[in-house]
């Protein structure tokens, strides 16, 4: 699950913006670049290395905290795709 707490105002343009993102990939799959975080006990590190995966949203839920914060949450499901 991603979530999203912006510290601005709850209704602004940019916080619309991104529940525009997920309407407009409804149903369809997208990139999505993550840092890999896997720890590596023999050498006792991640490396930090990114990695875009292919994803559908879901879904996704918009909470309006209060007056200056809002939340995302969106569901993400990797998919795979033959090459």
């Amino acid at each position: 699950m991603f979530t999203n707490l912006e510290p601005c105002p709850a209704r602004s343009a940019a916080f619309f913006a991104s529940a525009a993102f997920f309407d407009l990939k409804q149903g369809l799959n997208f990139d999505l670049k993550v840092t890999n975080t896997l720890f590596d006990p023999e050498n006792s590190t991640s490396d930090g290395t990114p990695e875009t995966i292919r994803v559908v949203c879901d879904n996704y839920n918009l909470v309006y905290l209060h007056d200056t914060a809002a939340s995302i949450q969106a569901t993400l499901r990797r998919v795979y795709e033959p090459s």
